[in-house]
């Protein structure tokens, strides 16, 4: 009999996450509270339970006796996992690590002690000069309930709409830092980095969501130094277990500035950008640890493509009949998220569909993405 595996999450962008275990020999069974999820309506073995309700999450893992269960690509399917573990099942972190990681103000602490380039976290009054700052719910995702404030007088407003969007009602204000921002996906093996990526990654429409991205083949050696001891040193630090650490970063005046970081799979098929540019078995290399297996980060395979990952979405809620594309393009991959008739709320709450755009070499790249960061290579009707 196969081993069961218990994967924490329905959504789209868990698919090749389902599909990965499933292909290598897993009897794998899905959770989550939408019946109307991709894996919900496709997976042999479904399970409708809202996964933050962690009782009855633990009740189902010991009642159908998961040999091991795997978080899908949402904080909270992390966090609940974590909870469910107790540090039983393979390659989740403690509690401790868990919130050090994912709460905000928790890990700009970690930061501050080991000496590592943040933000400037603010807890105490603020002087006009501090302006702008940045005001976030201390666990929230997605770019929700975010705000750039600019003068003091701004600031309540914006402290309010993080409360009241931050599940526990808690928020941090910090330094606007202003610059380019990028996500440095890294697996360590004995807390040191085994392999890693750089993606640029950039906002069209909300400048909190992500919706545009591309891998960065050439990327500063000193920099990316950087960044490997920085994510090291925590590793070290928190005795964290083998796996993906993903983190995202500000590169401004030639300085690396850590902004988040997780230790669950990127959301919106990010793992796809990575396979399909570099043939690196991302997704496997993700769920190897939470099986109990090794790491295998093998060299990848000497592919020669260039692909742009963009989130089709608006910026107006709007009725979705299609998209018209202003000059004809190469899809490596699309995957839709409406059909014809859908409502479609504003961007980062509703999106249309995520499309992996084929381009001929670096230049080709670089114009797509302007063309994508402008607007102008489609529009939604």
């Amino acid at each position: 009999m196969p081993k069961k595996v218990l994967l924490v999450d329905t959504n789209f962008s868990s698919r090749p996450i389902y599909d990965a275990i499933l292909n290598m020999g897993y009897e794998v069974h899905v959770v989550g509270g939408n019946p109307d999820d991709a894996l919900a309506k496709t997976a042999e073995h479904y399970w409708e339970l809202d996964y933050s309700n962690v009782d009855k999450l633990k009740e189902l893992v010991g009642r159908e006796g998961f040999d091991f269960i795997v978080p899908g690509c949402t904080d909270r399917s992390y966090t609940s996992c974590v909870m469910v573990s107790e540090e039983r099942f393979p390659g989740i972190e403690s509690l401790d690590n868990d919130q050090t990681i994912n709460l905000k103000h928790k890990y700009r602490a970690l930061g501050k002690t080991l000496g590592l380039e943040f933000p400037r976290l603010y807890t105490a009054e603020l002087d006009e000069s501090d302006f702008p700052v940045i005001v976030k719910p201390v666990d929230s995702f997605s770019g929700k309930g975010i705000t750039i404030v600019d003068h003091s007088s701004m600031l309540d407003d914006a402290i309010n709409f993080a409360k009241a969007v931050s599940p526990t009602g808690r928020y941090i204000v910090e330094e606007y830092v202003d610059g380019q921002l990028y996500s440095h996906s890294a697996f360590i093996k004995n807390r040191s980095v085994n392999a890693d990526f750089i993606v640029k990654e950039d906002s069209s429409i909300n400048p909190f969501a992500v919706d545009t991205s591309s891998l960065c083949s050439q990327f500063e050696s000193s920099l990316l130094q950087t960044l490997r001891s920085s994510i090291e040193s925590i590793a070290k630090k928190l005795g964290l277990l083998d796996g993906l650490v993903h983190t995202q970063f500000i590169l401004k005046d030639g300085c690396v500035c850590l902004i988040e970081m997780t230790r669950r799979c990127p959301g919106d098929l990010y793992s796809q950008l990575i396979e399909l540019q570099t043939g690196f078995p991302y997704v496997e290399n993700y769920i190897r640890p939470f099986l109990g297996l090794a790491l295998d980060t093998a060299p990848s395979t000497d592919i020669q493509r260039y692909i742009v990952r963009h989130t089709l979405s608006s910026n107006d809620e709007i009725i979705y009949n299609g998209v018209r594309f202003l000059q004809p393009i190469t899809l490596s991959r699309w995957v839709p998220l409406r059909v014809t008739g859908d409502v479609v709320l504003p961007s980062p709450y509703g999106r249309v569909g995520v499309s992996f755009i084929d381009c001929h070499n670096e230049a080709a790249t670089q114009e797509i993405y302007r063309q994508l960061m402008g607007r102008a290579l489609y529009v939604l009707y």
